[in-house]
């Protein structure tokens, strides 16, 4: 089995050093393009591991079961791997031992984000359409600082929503602890070269190396291929060597 090729609707751009991978929704579904054969279901599930294929085989819908091939296409290619990385008992991607990655997806929106583990510790994305994160979890979402913060105009409930995903994704690889919305909260919000950089603090330790009140940087990339929110949080690689771990 080859390494998957890159398919010329896959969008590729970097930020901070942080390369991404984005796959639109709409990307393959050109019946009159041959080259499109890269994204055919068929062949995208010949490629994957004996244990996503049980994943797979438990996803019923037609949406969510192209959302999980596309995403282990563009993890393949973000890992130059041929065949499809496993997870662990987590459920975590196995990585190659040189970078981090992160996945995400939303209504079809694919996102794979990879770092050299020299420059990151650890990463984490999450892609969202406004539209669906409705105002009535706003409560179970946002503190009360944040809810003024939206109030005032400086963020909105997606932005909030997807940098605690994002956080929540990064944080957890290092120390295997499930935490919340309301365990993190916004504590300052900057806009740098177009990019509003959100600093949030985890109010539990999350893990040997995040312990309570640590913040960390969480970028909310601008708009390029439609109208989503995409958040970007990282912990340089620097953190574990000071802090002592080991990932």
């Amino acid at each position: 089995m080859s390494q998957p090729e890159f398919h010329r609707e896959i969008h590729e751009f970097f930020h901070g050093g942080i390369r991404f991978l984005f796959l639109p929704a709409a990307a393959g579904h050109d019946s009159h393009n041959a080259n499109d054969d890269a994204l055919d279901p068929r062949h995208l599930e010949d490629a994957l591991s004996l244990g996503n294929r049980q994943i797979l085989k438990a996803i019923s819908n037609p949406a969510r079961r192209q959302e999980f091939l596309r995403t282990r296409f563009l993890v393949r290619l973000a890992a130059g791997l041929a065949s499809d990385p496993g997870r662990d008992a987590d459920g975590l991607i196995q990585w190659p031992k040189e970078f981090c990655g992160s996945v995400s997806h939303s209504l079809g929106d694919v996102v794979v984000a990879t770092s050299p583990r020299a420059q990151c510790a650890s990463i984490g994305i999450d892609i969202e359409r406004p539209t669906r994160i409705s105002e009535k979890l706003t409560k179970k979402i946002c503190t009360d600082s944040e809810r003024q913060l939206i109030c005032n105009g400086a963020v909105s409930l997606a932005e909030v929503f997807s940098a605690k995903e994002a956080l929540f994704k990064c944080h957890f690889p290092l120390g295997r602890r499930r935490f919340w919305f309301l365990d993190a909260e916004i504590v300052a919000v900057n806009i740098e070269s177009g990019t509003k950089k959100l600093d949030l603090r985890v109010l539990i330790d999350t893990s040997s190396v995040t312990p309570a009140n640590t913040i960390t940087r969480v970028d909310i990339l601008p708009p390029v291929f439609g109208e989503f929110v995409l958040s970007l949080a990282l912990l340089p690689s620097a953190l574990s060597q000071v802090n002592g771990g080991n990932r």
